[in-house]
């Protein structure tokens, strides 16, 4: 399965105490680890009761990236989050390269779910269509 990423538009890079305070100031995340084992300079769980899933949510090593375990819509909330609360536009990929978008235009899990959709169809295009 796929996970989502999230660069910053710019290609600078993500400050930790920003995701730090996202991390510890909205609803849902939990389980908030600094300077984690496997590489991340911070980590945490997101639960969303709603669609009654969870993720996990890192930040790199270098600062340069968000990934977030699967590519679920619970992923696609947190990501609608993280570009409410950075004051920085974002773009959103799949590890599958399915998609690239730039999430600044789009405000709603079910809009972006529609311009994943357009994108996915997009990239099964095969040479001679």
């Amino acid at each position: 399965m796929a996970n989502t990423i999230l660069w910053r538009s710019d290609e600078d890079r993500f400050e930790l105490t920003d995701i730090e305070a996202v991390f510890r100031n909205t609803e849902g995340f939990s389980a908030i680890r600094l300077d984690e084992p496997g590489g991340a300079l911070i980590e945490a769980k997101f639960a969303d009761l709603e669609q009654g899933d969870r993720v996990l949510v890192r930040l790199s090593r270098g600062s340069d990236a968000i990934s977030i375990t699967d590519a679920s819509k619970t992923s696609l909330r947190v990501a609608l989050i993280l570009q409410h609360h950075l004051d920085v536009p974002l773009r959103v990929v799949d590890t599958d390269y399915s998609f690239d978008l730039d999430l600044s235009e789009y405000s709603t899990i079910d809009e972006l779910t529609e311009a994943i959709e357009v994108a996915r169809r997009g990239s099964q295009r095969t040479f001679g269509d």
